[in-house]
């Protein structure tokens, strides 16, 4: 709107006119309607959120991560914000000022994370061959197990498992958002089998013994001396070498090279045997 005064002295002098004043009225600020509010997973994807139906120019965008107590501010004045991965819940809102009125923050938008316990597949367990053992995982939501080994049960929480070489399971949970946590579990697998024997007949250690050898019937033993020379072998092995050759003699004390084929394809088991009687 522009004015301008007509200011007149005494009769017969010339009126005189002012200079134009103008004024301009600027609308209340107003800082709109941020769009994009969520409830998402643990660690899903940063997304956009947008202001709209806002009066005046944008100063900036604000963010709290304690439920609004304290604001601080986030790079950028455009009419969209583009959010980090979920890491935590999080409040924005975008601050709007026109002209010389005052600035207007608007409403927040929550971008909320669920609650939710991860899958935490235990602790990696150790065992010996032909054992079983029950896994020790926890967390929140159906459970889905899957590994190429043995599993009593992939839709429990903690099945029992009996792998024959070292593995590896895979844990998955979905909980009643939808979310998916993972995490796996290793079981290492033991075949004890002596590094030494001490063949004196006293009930203890005397021959080589391989545990559950019954459970490998197509299994053989091949004994070697220092210089590489065969002195005993049997095929299959029944836990009955006492350090004497094949021939029956007794060995001298002293390390020896063994070959032990378990016979189900897999490597042979190969080291040092001390005997020591």
């Amino acid at each position: 709107t522009l004015y301008r005064a007509v200011v007149e002295t005494v009769q017969g002098c010339p009126a005189d006119t002012s200079g134009i004043a103008s004024f301009t009225i600027n609308q209340f600020s107003e800082a709109g309607t941020v769009f994009g509010a969520d409830s998402l997973c643990p660690n899903s994807p940063g997304d956009t959120l947008t202001v709209s139906n806002y009066t005046g120019a944008i100063q900036g965008w604000l963010v709290s991560e304690d439920v609004g107590t304290t604001w601080n501010p986030v790079n950028g004045n455009n009419a969209f914000l583009v959010f980090p991965k979920v890491t935590r819940t999080r409040l924005y809102s975008v601050m709007v000022k026109n002209g010389v009125c005052l600035t207007d923050t608007s409403q927040a938008a929550a971008i909320v994370m669920y609650d939710q316990v991860p899958a935490n597949a235990g602790p990696d367990l150790s065992i010996t061959r032909f054992e079983s053992v029950q896994l020790q995982a926890s967390g929140d939501g159906t459970p889905e197990w899957k590994s190429k080994d043995s599993l009593s049960d992939p839709r429990i929480i903690n099945p029992t498992v009996q792998p024959l070489n070292d593995a590896r399971y895979y844990l998955k949970l979905t909980d009643v958002y939808g979310c998916v946590s993972e995490d796996s579990v290793d079981v290492l697998v033991n075949v004890p089998i002596p590094t030494a024997i001490t063949p004196n007949n006293d009930g203890v250690n005397d021959v080589f013994f391989i545990h559950e050898i019954e459970k490998y019937p197509n299994n053989s033993l091949q004994v070697f001396d220092r210089w590489g020379l065969l002195v005993y072998e049997a095929s299959p092995y029944k836990n009955d070498w006492n350090g004497k050759s094949a021939q029956g003699i007794e060995l001298a004390d002293g390390f020896y090279a063994y070959v032990f084929d378990f016979g189900t394809g897999e490597k042979a088991a190969t080291n040092y045997i001390l005997i020591k009687r």
